[in-house]
């Protein structure tokens, strides 16, 4: 078997769709099957030098980016026939396209959807998902807005996955914890600034906790270095990706993700895999994080329970050590190479 793992669009943007492009493919690769990853177009290489692998080729079908119907006329002439070249038995598609060999298609959605679809989107996703042979939602919220916005029933629900033995060595390097506090994502739909309330809200109550906040580095992140500047307890991390946070993960004492809109969290299956306890948004999936087990899950609109949390995390290391020995436990249930196992029973019963 040859399976293609496929980004429709742009490989270069640190988030969850091109880690899980990634992890998943290395999950196949180390089950014995050849595995080659194909995109769109690659912005930067910063996805490649944090989450790629020497061992997974990586082909491009453009250079350059393009609106939807571009995208779909490309993935249709010259993505076909770079799978066609490849020799791919399968294509396991993160935003599915319609391409002309008859491979085996594992559509994989990871939302969140879009508030308002208009009919023509409807009608476009649809087709594109109905062409594939299979529809996997990545959490029970995913599976649940495809068939609301979209009327489109998902045939799997299969979370996303990490390289469980690559976060176990580095936990055994041995770890000195900070009172620190990691937050990952600096768009508004993370609330970075409510995370920054919150862990003020700390200090003013005695609590010596530092924030590290990493993201991408546009005009947003930069107003908000700016204005920023002068808390010295406040560190923003800008552009980065790969071993530099998985390390301030393993020292910190918590991860703080106040989301609007969670499908997944990879930041929080990350921290967990480190040993983090991780507070989050109720936008997390329950099947996730664990309230009370791996760490906590507070109602955005509940600041006074996100300080209580954080505080009972950084002073109390009974409770850090129960909730990061838990943590650890619940991240290898999502181990790359058992869900890739899975996706290898779902493609091999489609090919009897």
């Amino acid at each position: 078997m040859r399976i293609a793992v496929i980004q429709r669009e742009d490989l270069g943007i640190v988030y969850g769709v091109n880690r899980f492009v990634f992890e998943l493919a290395k999950g196949f690769k180390n089950i014995g099957i050849e595995t080659h990853i194909v995109a769109h177009h690659m912005s930067n290489d910063i996805c490649v030098k944090a989450w790629g692998s020497l061992d997974i080729p990586v082909h491009l079908i453009s250079g350059k980016p393009g609106n939807l119907a571009k995208v779909l006329y490309d993935w249709l002439m010259d993505g076909s026939r770079t799978l066609s070249e490849i020799g791919a038995d399968c294509v396991v598609m993160n935003g599915a396209v319609y391409l002309r060999k008859d491979f085996i298609k594992v559509a994989v959605v990871h939302g969140p959807l879009k508030e308002k679809v208009s009919l023509f989107e409807r009608l476009l996703h649809r087709f594109l998902l109905k062409s594939c042979d299979v529809r996997i939602a990545v959490s029970e919220r995913t599976a649940l807005q495809l068939e609301e916005k979209l009327g489109v029933k998902a045939d799997y629900i299969m979370p996303v996955c990490i390289n469980v033995d690559a976060f176990n060595n580095l936990y055994k390097h041995g770890i000195v914890r900070e009172n620190t506090i990691v937050h990952i994502g600096l768009t508004p739909n993370k609330n970075p600034e409510l995370s920054i309330k919150i862990v003020k809200m700390l200090r003013e109550k005695g609590v010596d906790a530092r924030l590290v906040l990493f993201g991408m580095n546009t005009s947003y992140t930069r107003e908000l270095v700016k204005k920023y500047s002068g808390e010295h307890y406040i560190e923003f991390k800008l552009s980065i990706a790969g071993d530099e946070v998985l390390r301030e993960l393993a020292k910190a004492k918590a991860l703080i993700l106040p989301s609007t809109i969670e499908t997944f969290s990879y930041a929080s299956l990350e921290a967990m895999a480190l040993g983090t306890p991780v507070v989050v948004s109720d936008a997390v999936p329950p099947s996730l994080v664990l309230s009370g087990v791996t760490g906590y899950r507070v109602p955005l609109s509940n600041v006074s329970g996100y300080v209580d949390a954080l505080e009972a995390l950084l002073v109390r290391q009974e409770l850090f050590e129960e909730l990061s020995n838990n943590a650890r436990r619940h991240a290898a249930e999502f181990n790359c190479i058992d869900i890739a196992r899975k996706y290898v029973e779902i493609i091999s019963s489609l090919k009897k």
